[in-house]
């Protein structure tokens, strides 16, 4: 696989033909996680499921849902989504002042 040691994050689209082509259907996700880890293809930095939100982000939760519900039929209507996405300016802003977007 051509991917790169010093990429910060992998693609998906790579992570999962590496999947295909390197596992079987009976191996269970902790075996695909071993052996992507012993494989050399990808490097594992650092991995944390959960970082606790701080009183600030809990804070927005109160303005910041409200709001996303309001906007939730124009946005629909728009884009065909109603959530934030990490593509626009506001939606990274919105996702990192209310705690959903993983540093």
């Amino acid at each position: 696989m051509d991917i790169k040691k010093y990429a910060k994050c992998p693609a998906s689209h790579d992570l999962e033909h590496w999947a295909i082509c390197n596992t079987n259907e009976s191996d269970t996700p902790i075996q695909v996680m071993q052996k992507l880890a012993n494989s050399g293809d990808f490097m594992i930095r650092y991995y944390d499921d959960y970082q606790p939100k701080t009183a600030l982000q809990r804070l927005n939760m109160f303005w910041a849902v409200p709001f996303t519900i309001a906007l939730m039929p124009i946005k629909y209507v728009i884009y065909g989504d109603t959530g934030w996405s990490m593509k626009s300016r506001f939606g990274r802003w919105i996702l990192r002042v209310t705690g959903e977007q993983y540093y």
